[in-house]
């Protein structure tokens, strides 16, 4: 009866372990395997344990083990033990069986199976074990030897070992033990290391602190602002565009003086504003040089001059060329569809209060969150009629197609360039586009968790970004095309592995009724 109930509350710690393995620091913080294996422990006195065909001399028992990678060659394991084991009172007494329960703490140094299939590995340890039969007693062992792990996947491994267990309390008490298994990997494939860059600095002839890739004069030393090329003179103009190089000069004379004879007639000065006919914009009204010879009013006086202001009556702001941004959105009144209210920049401005990528303007529950094709509300729960006419279903194949698109759009890796392969599946949704017209389509980029999140953000809207000018450059109007891009911040798999972080690199894309 004694032993049964040590098995049974051996076989409730398996099932416990391995329903904590589902959640890492629900067991121990930073955990990174658990093992499970079947012990055959033997009593030295009954000769080597070479002799492993003689199973009358081995006994029975259980293992379950929490393992912690310290790095790529160094574990440490805690295994449970529980079963039975031949014990001998001194060197020249008979063996008798006794059962045991006990607790190891072990160090072991190999191959990780990580990163080689095939890892072999020793190990010693200190250990102690409470064992009964007719009278209780507790041992203390130096438990140590080999082993070798095999990697049937990245996340299950098998185990086999044998150790010598040295027994601190009596010699008589030593044993040998085979033990084979299955290993839990919680940590998942080992990434590889990137090779250290060199800090090589980068070459500048011309010794004007831009490097010669990105010198558009490498052979002349000139200004970062000019892209390395010279402006001898600076007035502005780099020479390569100025005729009067060594002369400063406005803009509207090409860099020369005014009234200066460079090769520009400028003998005719019709409103003596020192700006030639030939060169002036309003040659009949005096004006400023930096304004081609027009006058720098500013009618509105919102400091941008009229010659440049696209809103002239209208003080605005210089950031967007003289109007106004009254709802004070980041779009122009002059871009914006709905210059009164605060809005979003991918719908022109206007708003969409509840998130569910509809605009209010077109939104029938603006404050419900609901579904393109019940014009922003709810999807009904009674038979009660709709509130409008909804857009025509669209089919079974075309549904399919999408879905299968987020995963089939390619990428050249950590860029945002779309791979040719990609083209096919994206003139798909063209002609999906094409065959629903009164549908818009949302493109959302999605990326896994390795790197910077803010890279990942960035990297997730470009690549969406990527497919949308494809579908804009094969005839789909940009009004009827939003991008997205969320980052890592939607996973549908387990970062944590290889395959999941796959899944996780993706573009979605959605249809919505218009």
């Amino acid at each position: 009866m004694k032993v049964r109930f040590l098995f049974a509350t051996m076989l409730i710690c398996f099932f416990c372990l391995n329903m904590k393995a589902q959640d890492n620091d629900a067991l121990i913080p930073g955990l990174s395997g658990l093992s499970y294996k079947l012990l055959f422990p033997k009593d030295i006195g009954d000769g080597p344990v070479s002799d492993i065909f003689d199973e009358n001399n081995f006994n029975f028992g259980l293992q379950a083990s929490a393992r912690k990678n310290i790095n790529s060659w160094l574990t440490i394991d805690v295994p449970l033990r529980l079963g039975s084991v031949e014990v001998r009172e001194d060197a020249l007494a008979d063996s008798d069986e006794r059962f045991f329960i006990g607790i190891d703490a072990l160090v072991s140094a190999g191959i990780d199976p990580r990163k080689f299939a095939f890892g072999p590995y020793i190990f010693a340890g200190i250990g102690g074990d409470y064992q009964n039969r007719g009278e209780d007693e507790i041992n203390a062992y130096i438990p140590a030897g080999i082993g070798v792990n095999v990697k049937l996947t990245d996340a299950v491994w098998l185990n086999g070992e044998i150790q010598r267990r040295t027994s601190l309390t009596g010699i008589e008490h030593s044993h040998y033990q085979i033990a084979a298994g299955l290993i839990l990997n919680l940590d998942g494939a080992l990434e590889e290391e990137e090779e250290p860059k060199l800090n090589m600095p980068p070459q500048d002839t011309d010794g004007d602190g831009v490097p010669d890739l990105e010198d558009a004069c490498p052979g002349v030393a000139g200004k970062a602002m000019f892209k390395g090329c010279p402006d001898t003179d600076n007035d502005g103009i780099i020479d390569s565009k100025d005729k009067c190089p060594n002369e400063a000069g406005p803009i509207a004379t090409d860099g020369c003086p005014v009234n200066v004879n460079s090769g520009i007639d400028d003998s005719v000065d019709s409103d003596g504003d020192g700006v030639s006919d030939e060169n002036d914009n309003c040659p009949n009204t005096p004006g400023d040089p930096a304004t081609f010879g027009c006058p720098s009013d500013d009618a509105d006086n919102d400091g941008v001059v009229d010659a440049l202001d696209n809103c002239p009556n209208q003080p605005g702001l210089a950031q967007f060329s003289g109007c106004p941004d009254s709802d004070a959105d980041g779009v122009s009144d002059d871009k914006d569809a709905c210059p009164n209210v605060v809005g979003l920049p991918r719908f022109s401005g206007c708003p969409d209060t509840d998130g569910d990528g509809i605009t209010d303007a077109s939104d029938n529950c603006p404050t419900t969150p609901g579904l393109a094709e019940y014009n922003g509300c709810p999807k009904p729960t009674t038979t009660a009629p709709v509130i409008s006419t909804p857009a025509p279903p669209v089919s079974t194949v075309a549904t399919e197609t999408l879905a299968a698109a987020s995963q089939k759009v390619e990428f050249e890796t950590s860029r945002a360039t779309l791979r040719t392969s990609s083209y096919a599946v994206l003139d798909q949704i063209v002609s999906i586009l094409q065959q629903y017209p009164s549908y818009n389509l949302e493109v959302a980029g999605h990326t896994d968790s390795i790197g910077d999140s803010a890279g990942n953000q960035k990297l997730s809207e470009n690549r969406a970004k990527s497919c949308r000018d494809y579908l804009v450059r094969k005839g789909i109007a940009p009004s009827r095309l939003n991008y997205v891009g969320y980052g890592e911040k939607q996973p549908i798999a387990d970062n944590r592995y290889n395959a999941g972080r796959a899944q996780n690199r993706r573009v979605e894309f959605r249809l919505i009724a218009r």
